[in-house]
């Protein structure tokens, strides 16, 4: 599995709030603005950070979730800036879980301020061990499978 970025990071259906299922609001913070005042790319890729780290604790629950960071880690990520982000309006951010197989899972996320995207990204999470991709733990396809794939629209 692979990242598609030109493919699905610049495609029209990516900035609309309503394609992501889980949804949270994410303050900004002063310390990331920049010389030019406005949230540095840093912390814009930190937002989408967290938003994947909120999507998995309310997914498989903050115990299980803790111990699979011991083998799920990111495998690769394309984040589009779309305009700039500031302080101190905070950020809307989307998430959807498109694609599975058994070594790993790509999700989307999106973020939005003042009703305007500001930011794309896909990230593959992926299972490591010993340093080198592994299977999904035990349970965890399932679990991933169960929440469901969202559809790109055609």
């Amino acid at each position: 599995m692979s990242l598609q970025r030109n493919a699905v990071n610049k495609q029209p259906w990516r900035r609309d709030r309503a394609f992501y299922r889980f949804c949270l609001d994410l303050a900004t913070r002063y310390a990331d603005v920049d010389t030019e005042r406005h949230i540095n790319n840093v912390a814009v890729q930190s937002l989408h950070a967290e938003t994947r780290t909120q999507w998995h604790l309310a997914l498989f629950g903050t115990e299980a979730w803790l111990g699979l960071t011991a083998t799920m880690r990111p495998a690769a990520v394309a984040t589009d800036f779309i305009a700039i982000t500031h302080y101190p309006a905070p950020v809307r951010c989307g998430l959807a879980l498109m694609r599975l197989d058994g070594q790993g899972y790509t999700l989307a996320s999106a973020l939005f301020q003042d009703g305007h995207c500001v930011s794309v990204q896909e990230c593959l999470m992926g299972a490591w061990q010993n340093g080198k991709r592994a299977a999904l733990p035990a349970g965890m396809g399932e679990r991933l499978a169960a929440y469901g794939l969202t559809e790109a629209p055609q």
